[in-house]
């Protein structure tokens, strides 16, 4: 049964300096990104009114594009979230051109 969930995950130690993420997805039976569609997500402070939001999309092909704002190459990232089990304390890195943060899931939250 695929369960629709709202990932929330905050830097790690080794990356204090980054906002969390968010990214809203399908998850199949076997904790999978299930689907062939880009996956909407942000970078920022969701619980704030005037705080910071960086909304992004990540590609099928696990290229994070935060669109026409930014340019290169603070503009493109890779994230191979497709190739994880989808868990909370799972582990996921996201690189750049001479850029690499890893982040820690801390929630799944039902959205059906």
């Amino acid at each position: 049964m695929e369960r629709h969930v709202r990932i929330s995950a905050t830097p790690t130690v080794d990356s204090p300096e980054e906002f969390p993420l968010y990214m809203d997805v399908v998850l199949n039976d076997s904790d999978k990104v299930s689907g062939n569609y880009p996956i909407f997500g942000f970078q920022g402070e969701i619980g704030q009114k005037a705080g910071v939001s960086m909304p992004f999309i990540l590609h099928l092909d696990g290229r994070m594009d935060f669109g026409e704002k930014y340019v290169s190459p603070n503009r493109f990232y890779q994230l191979d979230l497709r190739d994880l089990s989808i868990s909370v304390e799972q582990l996921f890195t996201i690189h750049g051109d001479g850029y690499e943060s890893a982040f820690r899931i801390v929630d799944l939250k039902p959205l059906a």
